[in-house]
């Protein structure tokens, strides 16, 4: 998915994943992939394979977190709304602002 910012009379598209990873080590510590990974899975956006890995790290949240968000930045925009999907409906909404809002916070062209 291409998110455009328009700042100051200057226009710029950014990747989802450019956006992702300036917010990386803040959602890696934040989301709970635990809850996203099956909304997604049943979205068809993951495949079991995906899932699978996913839940076998529910005893380290920051490395199954890290997996997902890995998994979320290498595909399509449909993954990435998927992604968004999944936050709301598993009430991370807090997660969602955050990159909603990190898409438009110190994103500015020089």
């Amino acid at each position: 998915m291409k998110i455009s910012l328009l700042n100051c009379g200057l226009f710029r598209v950014l990747d989802h994943a450019d956006v992702m990873r300036s917010l990386y080590t803040k959602l890696s510590a934040t989301i709970d992939a635990q809850s996203i990974a099956p909304i997604m899975f049943e979205r068809r956006s993951l495949t079991l394979d995906d899932l699978q890995s996913i839940q076998s790290r529910r005893k380290k949240p920051t490395k199954a977190a890290e997996k997902l968000l890995n998994m979320v930045m290498n595909q399509t925009g449909s993954v990435y709304d998927s992604f968004l999907h999944a936050l709301t409906s598993s009430g991370q909404h807090h997660v969602r602002e955050l990159i909603v809002a990190g898409t438009a916070e110190g994103q500015h062209l020089i």
